[in-house]
């Protein structure tokens, strides 16, 4: 008898130090991404409907940004945000940084409800 491994899924501790992994219910962090992200302890996130993209930057605020896991440096990172997770495609992006902020290109973000 062969044996074929079998691969469901990737978890947050598996990604990529530059990949960002959204998932149904959060959004996972690699570790490079995620040492710049927790230097101020919050994340905020944009979306550009024009071009598929979405941001991710730092922030002091816990108004206006998405508390980070509480992780060791060096290690990934997750938030929780249904918007996002809503909004974006399942799947591992490949992320930039653009200016201020961590970007991703994804196929498509879902239209505002209004």
């Amino acid at each position: 008898m062969v044996f074929e491994k079998i691969l469901k899924g990737v978890r947050g501790s598996g990604v990529e130090p530059m990949m960002i992994s959204i998932a149904r219910t959060m959004a996972s962090f690699g570790c490079e991404i995620a040492n710049d992200l927790r230097e101020k302890g919050s994340v905020e996130i944009y979306f550009d409907r024009e071009e598929n993209k979405v941001g991710f930057k730092s922030t002091n605020s816990r108004i206006t940004g998405f508390a980070l896991s509480k992780e060791e440096k060096g290690s990934g990172m997750r938030i929780s945000s249904k918007t996002l997770c809503q909004s974006v495609p399942v799947g591992q992006y490949l992320a930039t940084k653009e200016d201020d902020m961590w970007v991703i290109k994804v196929p498509e973000i879902a239209k505002k409800n209004e």
